[in-house]
């Protein structure tokens, strides 16, 4: 008879600082959210742990003003996002600027062509 053999395999987010974890330093608040929800996602922390996380893994700084948030307070992610991108956005670096595109054709010719693979 065949026996079933059950794995779970279980990773845990990278702690701020270590290598492979994601910080924000004040720009690119959109991607960093963006990427924040994602990270959360893939390592399975529910919404109040998200909200909780966040203050974590930012400067100094910025973790004091989202520890004052009261988004943050309440465990609240859609006023998190909200007041971040309030705080936040204005530093924004859109990436599909002129000066981004400026930025790629000045590096273009150096870049690997694996870039380019999916």
């Amino acid at each position: 008879m065949p026996t079933t053999v059950t794995r779970f395999v279980s990773a845990v987010m990278p702690r701020p600082g270590q290598r492979g974890a994601i910080s924000f330093d004040g720009s690119n608040a959109i991607r960093f959210l963006k990427d924040w929800v994602y990270e959360c996602e893939q390592y399975r922390w529910d919404v109040k742990r998200q909200c909780e996380g966040i203050a974590d893994y930012c400067t100094p700084e910025i973790k004091k003003n989202i520890r004052m948030m009261q988004g943050f307070r309440n465990s609240d992610w859609t006023d998190i996002k909200r007041e971040f991108k309030t705080l936040y956005s204005k530093y924004e670096i859109p990436e599909y600027s002129g000066s981004a595109l400026a930025s790629l054709i000045k590096d273009g010719p150096g870049m690997d062509l694996d870039v380019y693979l999916f």
